[in-house]
């Protein structure tokens, strides 16, 4: 063996796998330190031990008592959601707001009939011609020849639509406010509305409740 070139360090097990440059520190580990087994040597003890080992240095995973582990570790599926009526409701609502169940109201012009969504009626009120003029939110006003009672009826599918006088069937999502004048309670409307529905005194405190105050 040269001079210049490293040698083996023999003896007892703690130098197996070491090795030592002649004038310089060690270089590298041993195989007990890098596995921290306590005797490494021949036979099936030494084989014993390089297995317990190898155990000991594998990587493992465990999760922390209380807590419950990834379904990628789990290989378990989630339980399905319950049905919550609440809630149901409530999407149900909010889809009513956007859509009416109902078709389209059909509503007429001097020159055409014109079909016009519920959700986008403000407030249908009965005039002294006993025509029924239909307000929207951008403002326009449509023309029907029935009567109020009749298109109450038509409308009833709707819970957004509430006869708050015997001159006004108003939609309760199209209310913008209600204020209190020397002649009684009037509604206001959102968009482009300029009428005010009157509300009579016996329907003031069902039209709150259906207004949530």
């Amino acid at each position: 063996m040269g001079a210049g070139s490293p040698r083996k360090l023999g003896g007892d097990s703690r130098g197996a796998g070491q090795v030592r440059s002649p004038s310089g520190p060690k270089v590298g580990y041993s195989l007990r330190e890098r596995l921290g087994a306590t005797s490494i040597g021949p036979g099936s003890e030494g084989v014993g031990a390089m297995k317990k080992a190898i155990s000991k240095a594998g990587a493992k995973v465990t999760r922390k008592p209380g807590r419950r582990a990834p379904a990628s570790l789990a290989g378990s599926r989630r339980p399905p959601p319950t049905r919550n009526p609440a809630r149901i409701e409530l999407v149900v609502t909010l889809l009513r707001r956007i859509v009416s169940p109902l078709k389209s109201l059909p509503v007429q012009t001097p020159d055409s009939v014109t079909f016009i969504r519920p959700e986008n009626i403000a407030v249908i009120t009965s005039s002294e011609s006993r025509r029924l003029a239909v307000y929207d939110l951008e403002g326009d006003v449509w023309a029907r020849f029935d009567t109020l009672s009749e298109l109450e009826g038509r409308l009833a599918g709707d819970p957004r639509f509430f006869r708050c006088h015997k001159s006004f069937l108003v939609n309760l999502y199209a209310v913008r406010s209600l204020e209190q004048t020397k002649d009684g309670v009037l509604l206001t409307f959102r968009g482009k509305v300029q009428i005010k529905a009157k509300v009579s005194e016996n329907l003031l405190k069902p039209l709150r409740a259906a207004l949530g105050l």
